[in-house]
């Protein structure tokens, strides 16, 4: 058995892997909603030879081989579609990848148990729902699957104006993603008579002010935006007693996370009380900065010269995006790497007519395999 017989092995089954996923592509479902994906990810893998878990939130997929053998290496995907409205209607697209991705890590884990059982014996797969609200993986991790992983790698397509198609990076450095929902509190009062309220819309714009004049380290690929502002009363002449504010910042470092949120909690204060109004926050979401192993990265590197060769190979692409498989190595201190994987991605992520060359499927399979392969060989599993 060699590495060069697997290769052949996903060239042999190309149609079968492209077919795999137009099949995934035309059953889109949103975060905690995948439940054809989930059914057929999990028939397919029973059919494989491996055990499927029993589900604990509903729609994840976690397999392994019948007799698995320590140390286990991960290979995720996700499973989830976006929401897109158009011409007044919401349609379920998948504009990110995930079908993508759910079909090299299915047939990447299928071809490794028909061709390669002693290493299937190491390989764990994670299919995760609800990436795209950033909820999925640290719920897996509370479930416990990632308890018995000791390395872990995803992969992602990545837009043609980052890398283009023939080449991956061993590494996509998301940033650390903070969103801070605020409400304000006034006191409404007749627009004819405003002295006897507190304007809530003022407090809005007075805090959204304030945020914005909020200044991090730009050589820390740190952003503060305002992205959401709502209020207004039924009618136009009544004073607002209430508004919501909405915040997120992309901090190139976990350790920017705490200092984005004092500074935003105190802009959004002092804004508010300017003008008589208070505020609370009422919601906070934060997904992390990726934190690689330098030894995964490595092994991933090597993965991408044995399919793509050294031209094939970029640099680790830093990314203002933001990723939820990054809490495997925040909460679970596993080794972990993020592939990002050209394929003439065109326009872009999260467009509702994204399209990629799906050749590309052939490259992530490959340098899946190849990363398990090279992390058993390098670890003496």
């Amino acid at each position: 058995m060699s590495i060069n017989h697997l290769f052949a092995c996903v060239d042999k089954h190309r149609d079968q892997i492209i077919a795999t996923y137009l099949t995934l592509h035309g059953i889109p479902e949103p975060a905690w909603q995948e439940y054809q994906t989930s059914k057929y990810v999990r028939e397919r893998l029973k059919n494989a030879g491996y055990h499927v878990m029993e589900s604990k939130l509903g729609t994840e997929v976690v397999a392994h081989a019948k007799a698995p053998v320590s140390p286990l290496v991960g290979l995720r995907a996700d499973l989830d579609c976006l929401i897109h409205v158009i011409d007044g209607s919401e349609q379920y697209i998948h504009s990110c990848g995930h079908d993508a991705h759910t079909t090299m890590v299915l047939c990447a884990g299928e071809l490794i148990a028909q061709e390669a059982p002693e290493m299937a014996q190491h390989v764990k797969l994670i299919f995760q729902p609800a990436e795209e609200v950033g909820e999925g993986a640290r719920k897996l991790i509370e479930a416990g699957a990632a308890d018995d992983l000791s390395y872990l790698a995803g992969i992602h397509l990545r837009p043609n104006n980052e890398i283009g198609y023939g080449l991956a990076a061993a590494s996509v450095r998301h940033a650390a993603s903070l969103t801070l929902t605020y409400e304000i509190v006034g006191k409404g009062a007749h627009t004819g008579r405003p002295h006897l309220g507190d304007n809530a819309a003022d407090g809005l714009m007075m805090a959204a002010a304030a945020v914005n004049a909020i200044k991090l380290d730009p050589l820390s690929c740190a952003t503060v935006n305002v992205v959401s502002m709502r209020t207004g009363a039924a009618s136009p002449n009544i004073i607002p007693d209430h508004a919501q504010l909405v915040v997120n910042a992309r901090l190139g470092t976990n350790e920017l996370v705490e200092e984005a949120r004092l500074r935003i909690d105190r802009a959004v204060e002092q804004g508010t009380l300017a003008v008589g109004t208070t505020s609370r926050l009422v919601h906070s979401k934060v997904l992390p900065a990726a934190e690689p192993s330098s030894e995964m990265v490595k092994i991933g590197e090597k993965a991408i010269v044995s399919v793509l060769g050294e031209k094939g190979l970029v640099p680790t692409i830093c990314s203002s995006g933001s990723e939820d498989f990054h809490f495997f190595s925040q909460l679970s201190n596993l080794k972990t790497t993020f592939f990002g994987l050209g394929a003439n991605l065109v326009p872009g992520l999260h467009c509702p007519d994204m399209s990629f060359d799906l050749e590309a499927l052939i490259h992530g399979v490959k340098i899946l395999i190849a990363f398990v392969w090279y992390t058993v060989e390098e670890y003496g599993c």
